[in-house]
C-alpha cells in the first residue's frame, strides 16, 4: 500500500476548479474547508504548472532544503 495517494495535484485541480460550495467540495474530497481554500488560493500556481509541465497535474517544486553530496568524488565519474 503506498504511503499516500497518487496524482494529489490531479486532485488538488479538481478541487480548485470545482463549482460548489467550499462545504459540498469538502466533502466530496474528504477534506477540511481550509483545504480547499488553500487549493483555491494556489490555482494560479496550478494554471501556469499546466503549461511548464509535461503533465497538467504535475507541477515540479523546489526542494526545501539544500541537497549535499556526500561522496563527491564519485559525482565526477
Amino acid at each position: 500500500m503506498p504511503r499516500r495517494p497518487t496524482n494529489k495535484n490531479k486532485e488538488k485541480h479538481k478541487g480548485a476548479i470545482s463549482e460548489f460550495s467550499t462545504v459540498k467540495a469538502a466533502a466530496l474530497f474528504n477534506v477540511t474547508r481550509a483545504t480547499i481554500y488553500r487549493w483555491r488560493k494556489d490555482k494560479e500556481k496550478l494554471k501556469e504548472a499546466t503549461k511548464e509541465a509535461p503533465n497538467k497535474y504535475f507541477a515540479p517544486s523546489e526542494p526545501t532544503k539544500p541537497q549535499y553530496t556526500l561522496y563527491p568524488e564519485l559525482e565526477t565519474r
